[in-house]
């Protein structure tokens, strides 16, 4: 009787072959299934997305340093433009009363 314990509610009393697809790739027959196998679709396809995107973002970068900009200045300013305004404010006056306490600003 134990073994046919089946918390999930998942197993098959018949065990059918799960059903195929235009793809290939075999389906899962019961609804847990299916919603994990969606999740993981979901997953793969922005997997693919973010690789695209982020060899367009190289091939935007080459062009700017192929431009003759300089790449840490580059950086530098997509990091500011990630701030805040208030927190970048407070980064500038931290960075300038730091330089000149070490004599970089006079």
């Amino acid at each position: 009787m134990a073994d046919n314990f089946d918390p999930m509610g998942i197993a098959e009393t018949a065990s059918p072959k799960p059903a195929a697809t235009s793809d290939e790739k075999d389906r899962p027959n019961n609804e847990i299934g299916k919603e994990v196998l969606a999740f993981i679709e979901r997953i793969e396809r922005l997997e693919d997305e973010k690789s695209t995107i982020g060899e367009d973002i190289k091939t935007v970068k080459a062009e700017y340093k192929a431009k003759g900009y300089d790449m840490k200045m580059l950086a530098e300013m997509l990091r500011l433009r990630k701030m805040e305004a208030a927190e970048r404010a407070e980064w500038e006056a931290l960075r300038d009363t730091y330089g000149h306490a070490i004599g970089i600003f006079g």
